[in-house]
Protein backbone atom coordinates (compact mmCIF):
# COMPACT_ATOMS: atom_id res chain seq x y z
CA UNK A 1 0.00 0.00 0.00
CA UNK A 2 2.90 2.54 0.54
CA UNK A 3 3.78 2.29 -3.39
CA UNK A 4 -0.14 2.97 -4.12
CA UNK A 5 0.00 6.19 -1.21
CA UNK A 6 2.78 7.34 -3.12
CA UNK A 7 1.69 7.10 -6.75
CA UNK A 8 -1.46 9.22 -5.77
CA UNK A 9 0.57 12.01 -4.24
CA UNK A 10 2.98 11.98 -7.24
CA UNK A 11 -0.13 12.14 -9.62
CA UNK A 12 -1.61 15.21 -7.56
CA UNK A 13 1.66 16.71 -7.54
CA UNK A 14 2.12 16.06 -11.05
CA UNK A 15 -1.61 17.76 -11.57
CA UNK A 16 -0.85 20.44 -9.21
CA UNK A 17 2.35 21.17 -11.45
CA UNK A 18 1.09 20.88 -14.81
CA UNK A 19 -1.52 23.76 -13.54
CA UNK A 20 0.45 25.85 -12.10
CA UNK A 21 2.40 25.64 -15.11
CA UNK A 22 -0.40 26.59 -17.25
CA UNK A 23 -1.75 29.24 -15.34
CA UNK A 24 2.02 30.96 -15.37
CA UNK A 25 1.88 30.42 -19.06
CA UNK A 26 -1.71 31.99 -19.09
CA UNK A 27 0.44 35.11 -17.28
CA UNK A 28 3.05 34.84 -19.69
CA UNK A 29 0.78 35.63 -22.50
CA UNK A 30 -1.29 38.54 -20.78
CA UNK A 31 1.86 39.86 -19.96
CA UNK A 32 3.25 39.67 -23.33
CA UNK A 33 0.11 40.82 -24.82
CA UNK A 34 -0.61 44.08 -22.59
CA UNK A 35 -3.53 46.31 -22.43
CA UNK A 36 -5.99 46.03 -25.76
CA UNK A 37 -7.52 49.40 -25.65
CA UNK A 38 -10.99 49.90 -27.72
CA UNK A 39 -12.24 53.51 -28.87
CA UNK A 40 -16.09 53.64 -30.22
CA UNK A 41 -16.82 56.06 -32.97
CA UNK A 42 -18.90 58.99 -31.41
CA UNK A 43 -22.23 59.13 -31.50
CA UNK A 44 -22.61 62.63 -32.13
CA UNK A 45 -20.01 65.45 -33.05
CA UNK A 46 -20.68 68.89 -32.45
CA UNK A 47 -19.74 71.27 -34.91
CA UNK A 48 -19.50 75.19 -33.70
CA UNK A 49 -18.60 78.11 -34.67
CA UNK A 50 -14.95 79.92 -32.74
CA UNK A 51 -14.82 84.15 -32.26
CA UNK A 52 -11.06 84.48 -31.76
CA UNK A 53 -10.10 87.53 -30.19
CA UNK A 54 -8.72 88.91 -33.49
CA UNK A 55 -12.31 88.46 -34.77
CA UNK A 56 -11.65 85.14 -36.85
CA UNK A 57 -14.53 82.75 -37.06
CA UNK A 58 -13.22 79.38 -36.60
CA UNK A 59 -14.66 75.58 -36.39
CA UNK A 60 -14.09 73.98 -33.26
CA UNK A 61 -15.40 70.54 -32.73
CA UNK A 62 -17.09 68.26 -30.15
CA UNK A 63 -17.27 64.43 -29.28
CA UNK A 64 -17.92 61.74 -26.86
CA UNK A 65 -15.17 59.24 -26.43
CA UNK A 66 -15.46 55.76 -24.97
CA UNK A 67 -13.26 53.65 -24.28
CA UNK A 68 -12.60 49.91 -22.91
CA UNK A 69 -9.92 47.72 -21.98
CA UNK A 70 -10.22 44.01 -22.52
CA UNK A 71 -7.01 42.94 -21.20
CA UNK A 72 -7.15 41.91 -17.46
CA UNK A 73 -6.84 44.36 -15.08
CA UNK A 74 -3.19 44.71 -13.97
CA UNK A 75 -3.00 46.12 -17.25
CA UNK A 76 -3.67 49.54 -18.01
CA UNK A 77 -3.60 51.91 -20.91
CA UNK A 78 -2.65 55.56 -20.64
CA UNK A 79 -4.34 57.60 -23.10
CA UNK A 80 -1.74 60.68 -24.29
CA UNK A 81 -3.64 63.07 -26.31
CA UNK A 82 -6.85 62.62 -28.19
CA UNK A 83 -7.68 63.84 -32.05
CA UNK A 84 -10.47 63.86 -34.27
CA UNK A 85 -10.35 64.53 -38.07
CA UNK A 86 -12.86 65.49 -40.03
CA UNK A 87 -12.65 64.76 -44.11
CA UNK A 88 -14.92 67.38 -46.01
CA UNK A 89 -14.35 66.33 -49.67
CA UNK A 90 -10.15 65.97 -49.65
CA UNK A 91 -10.16 68.82 -47.16
CA UNK A 92 -8.28 67.38 -44.14
CA UNK A 93 -8.90 68.75 -40.63
CA UNK A 94 -7.50 67.68 -37.67
CA UNK A 95 -8.24 68.72 -33.74
CA UNK A 96 -6.73 67.96 -30.60
CA UNK A 97 -8.92 67.57 -27.44
CA UNK A 98 -8.25 70.90 -25.40
CA UNK A 99 -10.95 71.03 -22.70
CA UNK A 100 -13.21 68.16 -20.94
CA UNK A 101 -16.65 69.39 -21.17
CA UNK A 102 -20.97 69.54 -20.75
CA UNK A 103 -22.39 70.65 -23.59
CA UNK A 104 -25.97 71.68 -23.20
CA UNK A 105 -28.29 74.14 -24.94
CA UNK A 106 -30.99 76.67 -23.98
CA UNK A 107 -33.39 79.11 -26.08
CA UNK A 108 -33.22 82.39 -25.40
CA UNK A 109 -36.21 84.75 -24.77
CA UNK A 110 -36.91 88.33 -26.70
CA UNK A 111 -35.16 89.87 -23.91
CA UNK A 112 -32.07 87.70 -23.57
CA UNK A 113 -32.47 85.51 -20.95
CA UNK A 114 -33.05 81.56 -21.18
CA UNK A 115 -36.05 79.93 -21.29
CA UNK A 116 -36.45 77.32 -18.98
CA UNK A 117 -36.80 74.32 -21.42
CA UNK A 118 -37.96 70.88 -20.40
CA UNK A 119 -36.42 67.35 -22.27
CA UNK A 120 -38.24 66.69 -25.30
CA UNK A 121 -38.98 70.13 -25.86
CA UNK A 122 -37.41 71.53 -28.98
CA UNK A 123 -37.27 75.07 -29.92
CA UNK A 124 -39.97 77.23 -31.36
CA UNK A 125 -39.32 78.07 -35.09
CA UNK A 126 -37.06 81.18 -35.54
CA UNK A 127 -36.58 81.17 -31.63
CA UNK A 128 -32.78 82.23 -30.99
CA UNK A 129 -31.04 78.79 -29.40
CA UNK A 130 -27.82 79.20 -27.33
CA UNK A 131 -25.03 76.32 -26.85
CA UNK A 132 -23.75 76.15 -23.25
CA UNK A 133 -20.36 74.66 -22.48
CA UNK A 134 -19.22 74.18 -19.39
CA UNK A 135 -15.54 73.37 -18.74
CA UNK A 136 -14.70 70.63 -16.62
CA UNK A 137 -11.26 70.99 -16.65
CA UNK A 138 -8.27 70.63 -19.62
CA UNK A 139 -7.76 67.24 -21.58
CA UNK A 140 -5.01 65.78 -19.56
CA UNK A 141 -3.89 62.05 -20.30
CA UNK A 142 -5.78 59.48 -18.19
CA UNK A 143 -5.91 55.68 -17.50
CA UNK A 144 -8.13 53.15 -18.96
CA UNK A 145 -8.00 50.31 -16.73
CA UNK A 146 -7.78 46.39 -17.78
CA UNK A 147 -11.31 45.20 -17.85
CA UNK A 148 -12.48 48.77 -17.49
CA UNK A 149 -13.80 51.57 -19.54
CA UNK A 150 -14.11 55.11 -19.56
CA UNK A 151 -15.96 57.78 -21.37
CA UNK A 152 -15.95 61.72 -21.29
CA UNK A 153 -16.94 65.27 -23.59
CA UNK A 154 -13.97 66.98 -24.95
CA UNK A 155 -14.04 69.97 -27.13
CA UNK A 156 -11.26 69.94 -29.77
CA UNK A 157 -8.92 72.75 -31.25
CA UNK A 158 -6.95 72.83 -34.21
CA UNK A 159 -3.85 71.25 -34.35
CA UNK A 160 -1.04 72.94 -35.62
CA UNK A 161 0.74 71.36 -38.47
CA UNK A 162 4.57 70.91 -37.38
CA UNK A 163 5.94 72.21 -40.70
CA UNK A 164 9.64 70.94 -41.20
CA UNK A 165 12.39 74.12 -41.61
CA UNK A 166 12.13 75.35 -44.81
CA UNK A 167 9.25 73.80 -46.12
CA UNK A 168 7.29 76.47 -48.17
CA UNK A 169 4.43 74.26 -48.90
CA UNK A 170 3.84 73.47 -45.54
CA UNK A 171 1.31 75.30 -43.91
CA UNK A 172 1.49 75.53 -39.97
CA UNK A 173 -2.67 76.64 -40.03
CA UNK A 174 -3.55 74.16 -42.56
CA UNK A 175 -6.07 72.82 -39.46
CA UNK A 176 -7.84 75.95 -39.19
CA UNK A 177 -10.77 76.94 -41.39
CA UNK A 178 -12.85 80.12 -41.22
CA UNK A 179 -16.80 79.05 -40.74
CA UNK A 180 -18.07 81.05 -44.00
CA UNK A 181 -15.49 78.63 -45.71
CA UNK A 182 -16.38 75.31 -43.82
CA UNK A 183 -20.28 75.80 -44.29
CA UNK A 184 -19.86 76.48 -48.11
CA UNK A 185 -17.41 73.40 -48.25
CA UNK A 186 -19.88 70.89 -46.16
CA UNK A 187 -22.63 72.42 -47.93
CA UNK A 188 -20.98 71.48 -51.42
CA UNK A 189 -19.69 67.38 -50.18
CA UNK A 190 -23.00 66.83 -47.92
CA UNK A 191 -21.27 64.56 -46.04
CA UNK A 192 -18.37 64.78 -43.69
CA UNK A 193 -16.53 62.05 -42.53
CA UNK A 194 -15.31 61.74 -38.68
CA UNK A 195 -12.56 59.81 -37.51
CA UNK A 196 -11.85 59.69 -33.54
CA UNK A 197 -8.74 58.54 -32.15
CA UNK A 198 -5.90 58.92 -29.68
CA UNK A 199 -2.21 58.39 -29.02
CA UNK A 200 -2.04 55.63 -26.18
CA UNK A 201 0.82 54.00 -24.19
CA UNK A 202 1.10 50.57 -23.32
CA UNK A 203 3.51 48.48 -23.00
CA UNK A 204 6.20 50.48 -23.67
CA UNK A 205 5.65 52.07 -26.83
CA UNK A 206 2.78 54.85 -27.58
CA UNK A 207 0.67 53.97 -30.76
CA UNK A 208 -1.85 55.84 -32.39
CA UNK A 209 -5.56 53.88 -31.87
CA UNK A 210 -8.53 55.03 -33.77
CA UNK A 211 -12.05 54.45 -33.84
CA UNK A 212 -14.11 52.96 -36.72
CA UNK A 213 -14.80 56.05 -38.90
CA UNK A 214 -18.55 57.34 -39.13
CA UNK A 215 -19.98 59.36 -41.30
CA UNK A 216 -22.32 63.15 -40.94
CA UNK A 217 -24.63 63.62 -43.98
CA UNK A 218 -25.65 67.24 -44.47
CA UNK A 219 -28.51 68.70 -47.02
CA UNK A 220 -29.09 71.96 -47.01
CA UNK A 221 -31.48 72.49 -44.08
CA UNK A 222 -28.71 71.05 -42.09
CA UNK A 223 -26.31 73.58 -43.44
CA UNK A 224 -28.98 76.37 -42.29
CA UNK A 225 -28.97 75.13 -39.15
CA UNK A 226 -25.49 75.73 -38.98
CA UNK A 227 -25.29 78.96 -40.63
CA UNK A 228 -28.24 80.53 -38.11
CA UNK A 229 -27.28 79.28 -34.96
CA UNK A 230 -23.71 78.29 -35.76
CA UNK A 231 -24.03 75.33 -34.47
CA UNK A 232 -25.50 71.84 -34.21
CA UNK A 233 -25.01 68.12 -32.58
CA UNK A 234 -25.14 65.73 -35.32
CA UNK A 235 -25.46 61.94 -35.24
CA UNK A 236 -22.74 60.26 -36.56
CA UNK A 237 -23.39 56.91 -38.43
CA UNK A 238 -21.35 53.85 -39.19
CA UNK A 239 -19.23 54.40 -42.14
CA UNK A 240 -20.56 51.25 -43.89
CA UNK A 241 -24.03 52.72 -43.19
CA UNK A 242 -23.74 56.08 -43.97
CA UNK A 243 -25.42 55.91 -47.36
Amino acid sequence: MPFQWDWKINVSGAVGTVLALGALGWNAVDWLRGAEPVLFPPQQVLLCRETQPLGHELVRIGAISAYANTAPSGYPATVLREWIVLDLGGRRLEQVAQHRVETSWRRIAEGGAPVPMPDCDPPAPGAPVQLVVAHKGVAAPFQVPGRGSVAHESLFYPHPVDCPAGAAACDPAANQMAWPAFLARAGAAGRIAVTLGADVAAGGAVARLAAPPCTILLDADAVEVLRRFNFYAFPCRPAAGGG
